[in-house]
């Protein structure tokens, strides 16, 4: 059985990967809104396909590694013995854990309604600035989190 001790071993590398793919994971999102929205119409039917198969594809590997990472990270501060929200920075990790799991709603929600489905999004306008806000409310937290 895995317990908060074996999992708290793991710190350091979760700590790293979970770096480099919130810096791909937020980069990816930034040159989609504000590069790929002037470029995309101009695509070919053929590169729009090939690209929106590799962005799934990416979107949900990132996503995962996130998860998996600061859960392992998230097994130092909070649970166990260490409580939950007893003091503020197991606060600010538990909003940080709300906004990642509304953040990953939302892409399971274009996925559910876009690619399986096969229906228009409902606010695809939306969509992208929503999860960008997301985003940065995540990283805000998580750098209030060190001055905490």
């Amino acid at each position: 059985m895995i317990t908060l001790y074996y999992l708290a071993q793991f710190y350091p590398l979760a700590l790293l990967v979970h770096l480099f793919c919130a810096i791909f994971f937020v980069g990816y999102f930034l040159v989609e809104i504000v590069l790929l929205k002037a470029v995309y119409p101009k695509l070919t039917p053929e590169a729009k396909s090939v690209f929106g198969a590799r962005k799934v594809r990416m979107i949900f590997i990132s996503l995962l590694v996130l998860f998996i990472s600061g859960g392992v990270m998230a097994s130092a501060y909070i649970g166990g013995e260490n409580g939950y929200m007893t003091n503020s920075l197991q606060t600010l990790l538990c909003v940080k854990i709300a906004l990642s799991v509304l953040l990953v709603a939302l892409v399971l929600y274009w996925y559910i309604i876009v690619k399986v489905l096969q229906k228009p999004l409902p606010f695809k306008k939306l969509m992208h600035p929503l999860t960008f806000i997301l985003l940065v409310a995540i990283v805000v937290i998580s750098k209030l989190m060190v001055l905490v």
